[in-house]
């Protein structure tokens, strides 16, 4: 029986993620519920110089994202990151704020770095058009916005990064089993596997799909997709729930031999750990110039 069980679960695998997630998306009909999810609104001006509102194309939507371009640049080709937020709603102006470094969710880090900046909205966020998807459609948007990073003359093509936290952190990881052309990508605390966040039928509060769907779920966790992973990704996170899943993915990805790693800190949280870990990241970016990226990182030192 044990050996049945396991031709069947790899059957079933196979079924799902032999194209990959975005074909196996294809291949099914999402369905979206009534929900109590509500967006923040119109995004607001940020008073900072060379940050700006722009309208990035994804699909048939147009959405809002903020735009940080150095203002004194020498003409030079900078490196740049999408910044996926996190939380619900949209975007707004506290991501270009000074906050504490016991819960550093801006983007200051990489401003301050000198680095080109997009923090994108997603569809039915802000005053976008669409519907709240939760990890489905949004991840599309996050490939769109890597894209619009690619037309920008200033912006060294070779050099595009993602980052995102919590929410944003689940989008980075879902972008990483997609096809990309992104250096690398740095997922703080998202989450591998939907169906465990919403199984009990809460979720987040405001989940927009029929949990009792496995489907819904099984497409929107990363963990069911390690093996196409080609990017390299880097996972951080404290002590969550989270963290058995990211381990477990860390696992699946020794076995396949695919460039992700996972990093847990006992003594951290899902906030604490992002003003010291993004200072970090900035140096990592900084010296990051070869063909390929050399980016890895030894927390024993």
């Amino acid at each position: 029986m044990k050996y049945i069980a396991v031709i069947i679960l790899t059957s079933l695998l196979s079924f799902y993620s032999y194209a990959g997630m975005l074909d196996d998306r294809a291949k099914f009909s999402a369905e979206l519920i009534a929900n109590s999810y509500k967006a923040d609104g119109p995004v607001r001006k940020v008073n900072r110089k060379g940050v700006r509102t722009i309208k990035y194309t994804s699909g048939n939507n147009k959405l809002s994202a903020y735009l940080y371009i150095p203002p004194e640049t020498d003409k030079k080709k900078l490196p740049a990151i999408v910044w996926a937020h996190g939380g619900f709603g949209g975007i707004g102006p506290s991501l270009f704020e000074e906050q504490s470094p016991s819960n550093d969710q801006s983007v200051m880090q990489f401003v301050d770095a000198g680095m080109v900046v997009m923090t994108p909205s997603w569809r039915g966020e802000n005053d976008n058009p669409g519907k709240f998807e939760l990890f489905y459609g949004e991840v599309n948007d996050l490939l769109s916005a890597a894209g619009y990073l690619k037309t920008i003359d200033i912006v060294d093509q070779s050099r595009i990064y993602l980052g995102g936290h919590s929410t944003g952190g689940t989008l980075a990881l879902l972008v990483a089993v997609a096809p990309n052309n992104l250096r690398a990508i740095f997922s703080f605390g998202g989450a591998p596997d939907i169906l465990s966040v919403v199984s009990n039928g809460e979720g987040y509060g405001n989940t927009p799909f029929n949990y009792k769907n496995k489907k819904e779920s099984y497409l929107r966790s990363a963990i069911n997709y390690v093996s196409d992973i080609k990017t390299k990704t880097f996972y951080f996170e404290g002590l969550s729930s989270y963290a058995g899943y990211a381990l477990k993915m860390n696992e699946l990805a020794s076995n396949y031999g695919v460039p992700f790693k996972a990093y847990i800190f006992p003594n951290g949280d899902h906030f604490n750990i992002l003003y010291p870990l993004k200072r970090l990241i900035v140096k990592k970016i900084e010296e990051d110039k070869g063909e390929k990226t050399n980016i890895s990182f030894d927390f024993n030192n």
